[in-house]
């Protein structure tokens, strides 16, 4: 009897973890670990010419994360990233990358994250990691697959280098979030 106790505690302790981690990255199901998330940002930054077809726009990109299921502390979370972009002018084509750091709801922890993608102009297409944290999310964990369609390239290909762009308007998508806090 004591045996079967025990087993029934110890199912308990890992459904109630693995709520608690789906809750907390904003993913309703109990043990599922998976979700989308949307992240509309904004665009500030100055472009260089880089080499003869090549316009490099270092700035940051900032905006807001919301959960599919409008649910955890990721919906609503404030996310900055400084962020490097590469834009090949002839063959019409981006890279970036960028550093992040999210601003979880009712928290004074912070959980970092780092991006990369490539596509045409219009399109990025990567992955976004969490790399750490600070205080309870020292430890967390996750991975996405991205997507972020923006007119930033186009309008950086016609201001050129030199050119500066403020409130330029892109919106990402983060499909399948797995995150492990």
């Amino acid at each position: 009897m004591f045996e079967q106790l025990r087993d029934r505690v110890k199912s308990s302790e890992k459904f109630l973890f693995a709520a608690g981690m789906a809750t907390w990255c904003g993913f309703v199901a109990a043990g599922e670990l998976k979700g989308d998330m949307l992240f509309p940002w904004e665009a500030h930054g100055k472009l260089h010419a880089t080499g003869p077809n090549t316009l490099m726009l270092l700035g940051e990109i900032e905006g807001t994360l919301y959960v599919e299921s409008g649910q955890g502390k990721f919906d609503g979370a404030a996310m900055v990233c400084p962020m490097i972009h590469e834009i090949n002018v002839e063959e019409k084509s981006v890279r970036g990358e960028g550093r992040c750091t999210i601003f979880p709801k009712a928290s004074e922890d912070v959980v970092f994250a780092s991006y990369t993608c490539v596509g045409q102009i219009g399109t990025c297409e990567g992955t976004l990691e969490l790399t750490a944290g600070t205080g309870k999310y020292q430890a967390i964990r996750g991975v996405s697959s991205i997507s972020s369609r923006t007119a930033v390239a186009d309008l950086a290909i016609r201001l050129g280098s030199g050119g500066s762009i403020s409130n330029a308007e892109g919106l990402m998508k983060l499909s399948e979030f797995v995150c492990n806090p």
